[in-house]
């Protein structure tokens, strides 16, 4: 039996940007680059934010998340399907933005 929290988050699941930072959420920091991220089962919840005064890249590496391979991406934000991704990818943040994804991962 699937767990009402697990089907809620797929059907519903949180706003990132906002949601990031909260119980169960993990963090991984380069600079004033953050990545923070929530896994339910193959789904993957990721926001990126830029916390500093200037424009960065932010790298998103599927290793530093705990998986590797190929997953398929969409931008929560600009409501797109990005398709099947590999390895990662990188997105430029104007400072104090966020930017959230959802990742389905490999079986």
């Amino acid at each position: 039996m699937i767990p009402l929290a697990a089907v809620l988050f797929l059907l519903a699941p949180p706003d990132p940007c906002r949601a990031a930072g909260a119980a169960g959420w993990t963090a991984v920091r380069h600079g004033p680059e953050e990545i923070s991220y929530l896994r339910e089962g193959r789904t993957m919840l990721v926001a990126l934010r830029n916390t500093g005064g200037r424009t960065t890249h932010v790298d998103v590496i599927w290793r530093e998340l705990g998986f590797s391979g190929t997953a398929r991406v969409f931008d929560l934000t600009a409501n797109r399907d990005e398709g099947a991704v590999e390895g990662g990818f990188a997105r430029k943040l104007a400072p104090g933005a966020c930017h959230a994804y959802r990742l389905t991962l490999p079986k």
